[in-house]
């Protein structure tokens, strides 16, 4: 592991009145990492803790791998970490009225010596940079502005170059020269940090990044621990202000890529009483398959939980063919979801938490899910900030039906299944999809997620079920 030279833990920033957090940030030489921020005051509380204007409240800062009390975090910060630190943003803050190499040298440039402009040339050479001495600071373009930036870091002995705001303002060519700088400044123990938003953020070429929205860190992942959807997903749980109602009239806003491909089709298919199914699930739908018969409901359930010793016909998830055995394997994978609205109670464990049964199936998919607190901080986040109004430190055992229903049903929006099934018998009819269920099956439709209800002899009347399917005698008689 690289030299770690900074790291913020569960601190909280202020600035005047203004206050966020808790932040964690970590910087390591030969390093490089990013901050996605949704706000401009996120990256300002940050940012401007390094020029004095915002100051830490609480938490831990180490500095070079050392724990620094509260009573020496201000000054460590201002008389050391300050002079390691050269932020570089999207407003220039070179002087026009200097020369290139002035620029560089400043404030050194009032005590000029021949050997200035030599080692300007060597800088401009060993980084292949192409930027003419002679050329006046008003005629640079935005790219050579910042690689003359980054080249008065290097010639004041900046080892921490904060990157603000500045991919949206570059073209493809321009980012690639300038990721090109980066990684020969890494490769040289220079630590490189970008404060983007998440639509300009290069993950690739990150080693970790920091996720910041409202004024909050939700989450810190390496390279390959997360995509640009997931990221994209994260950030809206954390900013989405719409109720159930508001979500209907938003309904074909989508926070997925590609079309609404079908995700589980039913072709010509047959299994005891069941003829000649077949019907699609498209992604992000939310459908209701609605049997009028107890034996109807009994063979669908079966064959939707690989219960089955076969079949005739095809059932296709996800594109693919799948049998009995398949569907049960992607279950142990957690990709296909089921959620049995009488069993709720055995599916949630007395002897774990709230917060962790709801991360359960996620920490099934990724080991040492719970080493880390920013995973269950986000999830106790999302409990206190939804409407499952329900307190995150409750007794599970406490819990009546209605809410244990909607913390089972949270879990499957956490882990994100490919496809979730909802069986409802009729020894349960007195469910209700009451606005906090509507809001979770909403939001599962909104990441792409697709869900059946299936219910026995009872049909939900909820104007969230986007189509329905109605089973009578092994037959599908109507679509709606």
């Amino acid at each position: 592991m690289k030299h770690e030279v900074m790291r913020f833990q569960n601190v909280m920033i202020r600035q005047g009145r203004v206050s966020g957090g808790p932040f964690f940030l970590r910087i390591n030489r030969g390093k490089m990492s990013g901050v996605i921020i949704g706000e401009p005051f996120e990256k300002e509380l940050i940012t401007d803790l390094f020029s004095g204007r915002s100051e830490l409240e609480g938490g831990y800062f180490f500095y070079h791998e050392e724990l620094i009390p509260p009573e020496r975090q201000k000054n460590v910060i201002r008389k050391k970490l300050m002079r390691e630190v050269a932020i570089i943003s999207d407003e220039s803050r070179l002087f026009e009225s200097l020369s290139i190499v002035d620029n560089i040298f400043i404030p050194d440039f009032l005590i000029r010596t021949p050997k200035q402009k030599r080692i300007a040339r060597e800088l401009m050479a060993f980084f292949d940079l192409r930027i003419p001495l002679t050329a006046h600071v008003r005629d640079l373009s935005t790219l050579e502005r910042i690689q003359v930036e980054i080249l008065h870091a290097v010639a004041n002995h900046h080892k921490l170059i904060f990157a603000v705001n500045i991919n949206g303002r570059l073209r493809t060519r321009e980012l690639q020269e300038l990721y090109r700088l980066y990684d020969a400044l890494v490769g040289i123990g220079y630590a490189i940090c970008m404060f983007e938003p998440h639509s300009t953020m290069p993950l690739d070429k990150l080693d970790y990044v920091t996720v910041v929205e409202k004024g909050k860190c939700v989450g810190e992942y390496f390279r390959g621990d997360i995509d640009s959807g997931e990221i994209a997903e994260l950030v809206n749980s954390y900013s989405d202000p719409y109720g159930y109602t508001d979500l209907i009239a938003l309904r074909d806003k989508k926070l997925y890529s590609g079309t609404r491909l079908p995700i589980m089709e039913f072709r010509h298919l047959s299994y005891g009483k069941l003829a000649d199914l077949t019907m699609q699930v498209h992604k992000g739908e939310l459908v209701q398959l609605f049997c009028r018969t107890r034996s109807d409901y009994t063979a669908v359930r079966k064959l939707l939980t690989g219960q089955t010793a076969g079949f005739e016909g095809e059932l296709i998830i996800n594109g693919d063919r799948m049998n009995s055995a398949a569907i049960l394997k992607a279950a142990r994978k957690w990709k296909i979801g089921w959620m049995d609205f009488s069993l709720t109670d055995r599916m949630l464990f007395d002897n774990l938490d709230l917060i962790e049964n709801i991360c359960y199936p996620l920490c099934r998919k990724t080991p040492l899910f719970f080493l880390s607190r920013k995973n269950s901080k986000a999830v106790r986040e999302y409990i206190i900030g939804s409407e499952l109004m329900i307190d995150p430190d409750a007794d599970v055992r406490t819990l009546t039906q209605q809410q244990a229903v909607r913390v089972v049903l949270s879990k499957w929006l956490v882990c994100k299944p490919k496809l979730l099934f909802l069986f409802v018998p009729a020894s349960f009819e007195r469910v209700e999809l009451d606005p906090a269920l509507k809001k979770i099956l909403l939001e599962l439709g909104m990441y792409g997620i697709p869900v059946l209800i299936i219910s026995e002899r009872y049909k939900l009347e909820a104007d969230i079920i986007e189509t329905e399917y109605v089973l009578s005698d092994g037959r599908i008689i109507r679509r709606g």
